[in-house]
């Protein structure tokens, strides 16, 4: 196998290229913890239904609408910007 020499040695022209790229492709992710009282109330995140209350949910960074429903009691509504991390979402449904 035969190296390339200039690939290995710093200032190469070709890595701050491949770095920028990788870092566009690879957006951080942010895991929401959903809970609701009462429990068992439907989630939904920019208007697509992701399962039901308790539940982790892995969105990508910015800005997402959490909803939460259960029949019987008034929908809740948040708007969340999220950058990365772990995120506790707690919803107290009114009747």
């Amino acid at each position: 196998m035969v190296l390339d020499r200039a690939k290995f040695e710093p200032g190469s022209a070709s890595t701050p290229a491949v770095a920028s790229a990788s870092s566009q492709t690879n957006p951080t992710n942010a895991q929401l913890d959903i809970v609701s009282n009462p429990a068992g109330a439907e989630i939904s995140v920019d208007g697509n239904f992701m399962g039901d209350t308790p539940s982790d949910i892995t969105v990508p960074s910015g800005v997402h609408t959490v909803t939460i429903t259960k029949h019987g009691y008034k929908p809740w509504e948040r708007k969340l910007t999220v950058s990365g991390g772990k995120i506790n979402v707690t919803a107290d449904l009114e009747q």
